[in-house]
C-alpha cells in the first residue's frame, strides 16, 4: 500500500472515530439534561398510602342532587369519569351548551362535573349574566357558549362560591374536588398528592396528554381557588 493510501485510510478512521465520539458526547448530554429536568421537578412521587392519612378528604354537608355523594367528592369523582373516557381536545359549539361528541375542552371538565352533582352551570352562569352582564363584560349573551368559557367560570366562581387562598405551599387547604383557575385554563382539584402533600390537578388541556398532572406546587400561573359548599 502506498503512503498516499495509508495516510487517507489512516484520515477516514480519524473521521469515523470523531463522528462517534461526538455523536457519544450529544447523547450523553441529552440523556443527562432529560434526567436533570425531572430530577429537578418538585414531587416527582406520590405519597405514600400511609402518608395519605395526614391529608384527610374534606367531605361537603351539601349534597346538592341527593345521590348519597357530598358535593365535594361528587365534583371529584365526575372529573375523573369525564376525564377518563375517549375525549379529543376541540372547541366546538354546540346547539345544545353542552358537548354530545365526545369532545371538549379545559372549561367542559368543571360544567360537567357540577352538572353531574347538581348544578347546572349553564343554567346558573347565564341566569347570573342575565342580572349583571356588565360583571361579565358581555354584551350579547349566548346561552349555550357563555359557559364554557374559562373567564365566565372564574368569574361566576368568584360571585357565588367559596373563594380560597392560593398559596400552594399549604397543601391541607386544597382539597380534591376544589376548583382552581389559572392564567389560562380551569381544573379541577385531584385527591392524589405528591411527595409534599400537594394534590394533582384534573384538567383538560391541549398541550397535554396526561389529564392528572403534578402542576400545582410553585405554579407562578394560579389565579384563584374555589370550593362550591363547605
Amino acid at each position: 500500500m502506498t503512503f498516499k493510501k495509508l495516510r487517507d485510510a489512516h484520515s477516514n478512521t480519524l473521521s469515523k472515530a470523531l463522528i462517534i465520539i461526538t455523536a457519544s458526547i450529544i447523547v450523553l448530554g441529552l440523556v443527562i439534561g432529560v434526567a436533570y429536568h425531572f430530577l429537578n421537578q418538585p414531587g416527582n412521587t406520590e405519597l405514600s398510602q400511609a402518608e395519605y392519612s395526614n391529608y384527610p378528604q374534606l367531605k361537603s354537608s351539601i349534597d346538592a342532587d341527593d345521590d348519597g355523594i357530598d358535593d365535594q367528592n361528587d365534583v371529584l369523582q365526575n372529573a375523573r369519569e369525564w376525564l377518563s373516557s375517549d375525549r379529543e381536545y376541540k372547541n366546538e359549539y354546540f346547539s345544545c351548551g353542552y358537548p354530545d361528541n365526545g369532545t371538549g375542552v379545559c372549561a367542559d371538565v368543571v360544567a360537567w362535573s357540577m352538572l353531574h352533582a347538581g348544578y347546572d352551570l349553564r343554567a346558573l352562569i347565564n341566569e347570573d349574566i342575565a342580572k349583571d352582564k356588565a360583571a361579565y363584560n358581555i354584551v350579547v349573551p349566548d346561552e349555550n357558549a357563555d359557559f364554557r368559557r374559562v373567564e365566565t367560570q372564574h368569574i361566576w366562581f368568584k360571585r357565588n362560591t367559596i373563594e380560597l387562598a392560593t398559596d400552594t405551599n399549604d397543601g391541607q387547604a386544597w382539597q380534591g374536588g376544589d376548583i382552581v383557575v389559572f392564567k389560562d385554563s380551569i381544573g379541577i382539584i385531584s385527591d392524589k398528592r405528591n411527595e409534599n402533600g400537594v394534590p394533582y390537578v384534573l384538567h383538560f388541556i391541549e398541550s397535554s396528554k396526561n389529564w392528572e398532572e403534578d402542576i400545582l406546587e410553585g405554579n407562578k400561573g394560579v389565579i384563584c381557588h374555589y370550593r362550591i359548599s363547605e
